[in-house]
């Protein structure tokens, strides 16, 4: 429970003070694989099979991979079991990501660039010559 508040207030913190909640987003100011996951798991939940498939469409792995975490934790009772599947989708994310990098970004309702990420504004500040004097 308590990591369960840590991690709500961290996204608390982060929505109020840099409007994003994704730490990969509000670093680099590109999408993370996972954009898109949230919105495309509520669009599944409404019945939006196709909005769910152009937001991410690698909630069906992730969903399948949950259950398949609920089969090994309390029918098999084996975790290790879990960890190449586990292994495999994160991969297949990542591949996915890619694919949508080249082929998507910057287009769509997810895959786009926020332009007061930490880097661009480390950058703009120190090449003002506020920094590294």
């Amino acid at each position: 429970m308590p990591v369960i508040l840590m991690v709500l207030s961290g996204c608390a913190f982060l929505d109020h003070f840099f409007h994003r909640i994704c730490l990969f987003s509000l670093v680099t100011g590109l999408p993370c694989p996972g954009c898109g996951l949230t919105r495309a798991f509520a669009a599944l939940i409404k019945g939006n099979i196709q909005d769910a498939l152009s937001l991410n469409a690698m909630i069906f792995l992730w969903i399948l991979l949950v259950l398949y975490l609920g089969y090994c934790r309390y029918v098999i009772q084996k975790m290790q079991a879990f960890t190449p599947a586990l292994i495999i989708v994160c991969l297949l994310t990542i591949a996915y990501y890619v694919y949508r990098m080249v082929y998507v970004y910057p287009e769509g309702p997810v895959m786009s660039y926020y332009e007061n990420n930490l880097i661009a504004l480390f950058l703009r500040y120190s090449s003002s010559g506020r920094i590294f004097r």
